[in-house]
């Protein structure tokens, strides 16, 4: 039986050199300082997001909205497992995810992903060319859950939008260039993206984003998940009856991302505010500084890591209705471009 140990435990301990050597290699194949896919797996902590079926009803719904989005050369193997009761599994829905920057699928060789000299961070696709968009919305569209930020200068009822930015699962972040692309951004892909009430956008403070999109762009933005106000909900849970301030991004990013990252992360955040903070104009500028790509990337880099990590904590009645209450209020609180911002007291 010791005999048996000792094997086992030399055979993982073989094991775990051998990847940590396969990793060192690969990080030094790779030219970018950031593997933000690695960033991501990092960050989670272990924590993932499982798709859970509670109801025939939930079930249905992914199956017509996975149907919605599949090629017609893919829809009777789809309908065939539908015969079978596999469609709606989660291992089933992962054979409808595609990866963009697989380079062996033609259907990729319109987007392109930005260069070491453009980006700190691998898996950057910027989007400034109308061509791209339906194949990009056909990848974002098989998401249940995807990061969302903008940038832009006087944010609010008279501001300018420059980017908006799109995070998935997978480490992949969309840059969409409205000053390029202007409303046929939203046009063709983005409105029905961001009104969706079945894609969950998580975000951090989307009150002058819900605003600007509505009066600049027509578009309601719709089914949110606010870690700003998680994070307040879970320290009123922890602190008790106390006053909560609001938390900046790069706060939370320090409190829930594992050391290094947290510093680097932190670092990324610092470069970009200094080089726009006292020239709002750079969001105009083409091409975009790699400084500012690596800002606006970040900020849905880690979005959804923050949010594994929140939703397991909060997830009681009374949490779900605080929670619905206040994502509401988030979303309608500038439509009439009147109120001012709430202040450093949250709840």
């Amino acid at each position: 039986m010791s005999f048996t140990k000792y094997t086992l435990n030399r055979n993982i301990c073989s094991l775990i050199q051998s990847n940590i050597i396969q990793q060192q290699q690969q990080q030094q194949q790779c030219k970018y300082i950031i593997n933000s896919t690695l960033l991501y797996a990092q960050f989670q902590q272990n924590t993932s997001v499982q798709v859970r079926f509670k109801s025939g009803a939930s079930q249905k719904e992914v199956i017509y909205k996975k149907l919605s989005t599949i090629s017609g050369k893919n829809l009777q193997q789809a309908l065939k497992e539908i015969k079978q009761g596999k469609l709606g599994t989660s291992q089933t829905l992962t054979n409808f995810k595609e990866d963009i920057g697989d380079t062996n699928n033609p259907s990729n060789a319109i987007v392109r992903q930005l260069g070491e000299n453009e980006s700190s961070f691998d898996g950057i696709f910027l989007i400034n060319d109308v061509q791209q968009l339906k194949r990009v919305f056909e990848i974002i569209n098989k998401e249940h859950v995807v990061a969302f930020d903008l940038e832009g200068w006087e944010m609010g009822k008279n501001g300018e939008v420059s980017l908006v930015q799109i995070g998935l699962k997978n480490g992949r972040v969309f840059i969409f260039d409205i000053m390029v692309l202007g409303h046929n951004a939203f046009k063709h892909g983005l409105k029905d993206l961001l009104e969706s009430k079945i894609i969950l956008k998580i975000v951090h403070d989307c009150r002058r984003d819900s605003e600007i999109l509505y009066h600049r762009y027509q578009v309601t933005l719709d089914h949110v998940y606010d870690i700003q106000i998680a994070h307040a909900l879970l320290q009123k849970k922890k602190e008790g009856n106390v006053p909560i301030r609001r938390f900046g991004l790069a706060e939370l990013t320090d409190l829930y991302a594992p050391k290094p990252y947290a510093q680097q992360a932190i670092n990324v955040k610092h470069k970009g505010r200094d080089l726009f903070k006292n020239n709002l104009d750079i969001w105009r500028q083409r091409p975009l500084p790699p400084t500012i790509i690596d800002y606006c990337a970040l900020d849905v880099i880690v979005l959804l890591p923050i949010y594994n990590i929140l939703t397991p904590q909060l997830h009681s009645p009374f949490d779900k209705k605080f929670l619905k209450k206040n994502f509401r209020e988030q979303l309608s609180y500038f439509k009439d471009s009147i109120r001012q911002l709430f202040s450093r007291t949250l709840i």
